[in-house]
């Protein structure tokens, strides 16, 4: 064996044993790291969330926070509330992409995504069909995919609404809280912007929610009265706990309606447009 073969020889098993090292860097690298043709996405908005499962793109989320609601058999892990989220869980979940409303926060939290350059697509919170609608081509852009179909399912609503049109000179939209009473919607509400939908006029001249009693409802006489709760709750259990709402006009015409409230936690939402056409045909069944 010459002199090199000898030398060669030497460093044969210290080389394999670097080789392996490499191997084992690169294997754990890989593991950590999402592939470049991986989407992993998190919404932070429960709209949003409706929005990729009505674009058929459920299966891309990793991760959603407290608000959202996913279809029976999709169990995901909770980011938390998209008002309070924490940069370590977000990035634990090792994101490609990140979705929410205005409403994301803290900025802390942003800065530390925009640092690691985590794409962010933030977008206002729906009032009305026609702003869903820019969010939904505005979430399917961001993926590349079609939003003929969940833009038809808009259209479809919008039709029925305008389908059964109602007329009330006063309306109210009321926030059960759940054995607490009762909360009036006011302007830059999710319920405001729900009474808009029906063609109702609120009669809240303030901003957000304030607590209402009964005696006070009594005093503005609606002629509709739509009441958003969690599970279930009858307009029986509601006059139970409310009997002056017996003398409204909305009680005596049958006007009383309840809807999901979680439909409409993150603005006009696609079942919170849903829930708006099936109110309408009840209205108009009950003239």
């Amino acid at each position: 064996m010459s002199p090199i073969d000898r030398l060669t020889a030497s460093y044969m098993p210290h080389v394999a044993h670097i080789m392996k090292g490499l191997t084992l860097m690169i294997a754990l690298l890989v593991t950590a790291l999402p592939s470049a043709a991986e989407t992993r996405v998190i919404s932070t908005d429960a709209g949003t969330t409706e929005i990729l499962i009505a674009l058929n793109q459920q299966h891309l989320l990793v991760g959603v926070d407290v608000t959202s609601s996913l279809p029976e058999g999709l169990d995901l892990p909770s980011v938390g509330y998209h008002r309070a989220l924490p940069a370590e869980g977000l990035l634990s979940l090792k994101p490609t992409l990140v979705f929410g409303s205005e409403h994301m926060a803290p900025k802390e939290t942003l800065t530390a995504l925009k640092a690691l350059d985590v794409p962010v697509i933030q977008h206002a919170t729906a009032t009305n069909a026609e702003q869903l609608k820019q969010n939904i081509q505005a979430v399917a852009k961001a993926l590349n995919v079609d939003s003929s179909s969940a833009l038809k399912e808009v259209e479809k609503q919008q039709s029925i609404l305008q389908m059964y049109p109602y007329e009330a000179s006063s309306s109210v939209f009321l926030l059960s809280m759940q054995g607490k009473g009762m909360r009036q919607a006011g302007k830059g509400t999710a319920g405001h912007a729900f009474l808009s939908l029906l063609g109702l006029p609120a009669q809240a001249n303030y901003q957000g929610y304030r607590s209402i009693s009964e005696e006070a409802l009594l005093t503005l006489q609606p002629e509709v009265i739509v009441i958003a709760a969690q599970g279930d709750l009858s307009v029986e259990q509601v006059l139970k706990n409310m009997p002056a709402l017996a003398h409204t006009p909305a009680a005596a015409q049958h006007r009383i309606v309840i809807v999901d409230a979680s439909s409409l936690v993150a603005g006009i939402s696609l079942s919170a447009l849903q829930q708006a056409s099936a109110v309408a045909a009840q209205l108009n069944a009950s003239s």
